[in-house]
């Protein structure tokens, strides 16, 4: 949590610093926006679907059986095959972490982006998906 602080402290006084403006009437995160910069969480957020990408095409050789069940056996309009069962959190201590956040935006993604046959097809899809939206 304090490299997270520390980060985005870092990158607000750097973009005021850009923009040479030090007034507080003006809002960083604003300038952020208008230089095109990513805010800490979309980037957290994009690393955690990367990440989770990575698992599930077995790129990391890490047992999803464990961690990941598969639940649609056909695509729909709201479902694609590759959509995970969420974790059911009755609290929020485990609510926030890994796995069930981001299987959430995973089943949020269009198909086009989660049936992408290799990585970076799969992070340029991903990107384009995050700016049009």
């Amino acid at each position: 949590m304090l490299y997270f602080r520390t980060r985005s402290r870092v990158q607000r006084l750097t973009v005021c610093l850009v923009y040479i403006m030090y007034s507080s009437y003006v809002s960083p995160t604003k300038l952020s926006t208008a230089a095109g910069l990513e805010t800490l969480q979309e980037e957290r957020r994009m690393n955690h679907l990367k990440f989770l990408y990575l698992i599930v095409s077995d790129e990391l050789g890490i047992d999803t059986d464990d961690y990941i069940a598969f639940f649609c056996p056909r695509s729909t309009r709201h479902f694609h095959s590759r959509t995970m069962k969420p974790y059911s959190c009755k609290n929020n201590s485990f609510k926030y972490f890994f796995f069930p956040q981001t299987i959430i935006d995973w089943n949020s993604l269009p198909l086009d982006v989660v049936h992408t046959t290799n990585f970076l097809d799969f992070c340029s899809k991903l990107l384009q998906q995050v700016q049009s939206v």
